[in-house]
């Protein structure tokens, strides 16, 4: 699987680099119906960080093999939520979570549970698995149905909040078009 580098937007110039590398990639393996792909970060400091949950803030552009935009709008997630349980209310369904892994010094443990504040210590990396598991019907409707094989291109942008050594900072990331094939 080749995974795709997530950069900074240009016009945001007075934050720091995020110490952290992020990346996305799509899985070959994919389940009927839905469109799976990986998180990745990298922590490869020797300084514990904390970062706020991507998967809660992540969203995508999807295009079909015409050029249409196929993403559902993103649901509300658990940052722009005020409410005491801190839990998203969705508007539809946009992004799921299947499940994170956290290897660290050859160790690895998986976690069924998203929280909302991860905590990567030094040389850590933790995978997300996530799946977009409903698309528009068509490019002028906002009915929902799986996704149906074809050809795609996907870019994600991820708003990405992290802290370090008590210095909380946010950028706005975006990864590069992928091309996929459901077949």
């Amino acid at each position: 699987m080749q995974f795709a580098v997530f950069q900074r937007l240009s016009y945001q110039t007075s934050e720091p680099e995020p110490p952290i590398e992020v990346l996305v990639g799509i899985p070959e393996e994919q389940v009927s119906g839905s469109l799976r792909f990986i998180l990745l970060l990298k922590n490869q400091t020797e300084s514990e960080i904390s970062v706020d949950n991507p998967a809660d803030f992540v969203t995508y552009t999807l295009i079909d093999s015409e050029g249409w935009p196929r993403n559902l709008a993103a649901r509300n997630t658990r940052g722009k939520v005020h409410r005491s349980s801190k839990k998203a209310a969705n508007r539809s369904p946009y992004i799921t979570h299947v499940n994170t892994s956290v290897a660290q010094s050859n160790e690895e443990q998986d976690f069924s549970a998203p929280e909302p504040v991860i905590l990567l210590t030094p040389r850590t990396e933790i995978r997300q698995l996530l799946s977009i598991e409903g698309i528009r019907s068509s490019h002028d409707s906002n009915d929902v149905m799986p996704v149906a094989p074809g050809h795609y291109r996907i870019d994600f942008l991820l708003p990405f909040r992290w802290t370090e050594e008590a210095d909380r900072h946010q950028i706005n990331l975006q990864s590069e078009v992928l091309d996929v094939d459901l077949s």
